[in-house]
């Protein structure tokens, strides 16, 4: 028996020294796994810390493109209003040139029309010719040359010689002559 209590106290220091090494081990163990609770909340914090970040960076990336969006829909809006305006100076444009081609078309006309006459004028046409002695006899010639749209009267001492010359019932020239 005593060896069978020798045996047990062996054992007994056996199961003992076996106990204080799992009781070592799992204190060490505690204390690990309260190093990894800790590094877990602190990951789980840091964690915490970028969703945040990304959720704000995701707001303010929304927030830049809504306002890209305006902005573009402004640039198209005045790109557009910007073409409106242009197609509408490109009317008045167009406009303004088929007036100045109508102006350069009639002055064009009145040019030759103008030259025309020059050139009647220079051809033989019937002329009347009044004397006005005096401002009694001016009246008289008056009514005779009423179809002339204008008369200058001229007091003057002498006799006035007034030429009128018409042609196909225009009036070309009026002159006066004093002798």
């Amino acid at each position: 028996m005593l060896g069978q209590l020798e045996e047990r106290a062996a054992c007994s220091a056996q199961f003992g020294n076996s106990l204080q090494s799992s009781r070592s081990e799992i204190a060490d163990l505690n204390v690990r796994i309260q190093k990894l609770r800790s590094q877990i909340l602190s990951v789980k914090s840091h964690c915490l810390k970028l969703e945040e970040n990304i959720k704000e960076v995701e707001e303010q990336g929304e927030l830049a493109f809504q306002d890209a969006k305006a902005k573009l829909a402004q640039l198209e809006e005045a790109l557009q209003q910007a073409k409106k305006d242009m197609a509408k100076q490109l009317r008045e444009y167009q406009e303004l040139m088929n007036t100045k081609l109508a102006l350069d078309i009639e002055i064009a006309t009145y040019r030759k029309l103008v030259e025309g006459e020059e050139i009647r004028m220079d051809m033989p046409s019937a002329t009347m010719v009044s004397t006005v002695q005096s401002r009694s006899r001016a009246a008289s010639s008056k009514s005779r040359l009423a179809r002339a749209p204008s008369q200058k009267k001229k007091s003057s001492r002498g006799p006035v010689i007034k030429i009128t010359e018409m042609s196909e019932k225009f009036l070309l020239q009026e002159s006066e002559a004093s002798e």
